[in-house]
């Protein structure tokens, strides 16, 4: 994704964004999204047959219940999936500073990696 904006010539800003470095929407990659899910249920058994991609799949919905259904089948528990959901406050905050828990505010993210790990690497 580095090498791609880069190309662009965008240096800083969002990964997720047009070329001239405005932040894209989820919608905006919805298409394509879908598009790959066809070819997932074309070509595997991942996704059955029956199962209609357009109504089922959305950017807005499909990766987000993905991990939560990944991470409470791994035995995941609560807190820490909303440890992982630091970003959506953030972004709720819509600039302004977002509300943590104390313990939350001063956890440093780079320190989290391992936590960031079990989650994402959840089976």
């Amino acid at each position: 994704m580095i090498a791609v904006a880069e190309s662009e010539g965008r240096y800083t800003g969002p990964v997720f964004a047009s070329k001239r470095g405005i932040l894209d929407s989820s919608s905006d990659y919805d298409a394509v999204f879908r598009k790959y899910l066809l070819r997932v249920q074309e070509s595997t058994d991942f996704i059955d047959k029956d199962v209609n991609v357009d109504v089922y799949f959305s950017t807005n919905r499909t990766p987000r219940k993905s991990a939560h259904t990944r991470a409470k089948r791994a035995g995941i528990g609560k807190e820490l999936q909303e440890d992982m959901s630091r970003w959506n406050k953030v972004e709720a905050a819509k600039g302004k500073r977002p509300r943590f828990h104390m313990r939350d505010h001063y956890a440093e993210a780079c320190l989290l990696m391992p936590v960031t790990w079990l989650y994402s690497y959840a089976l």
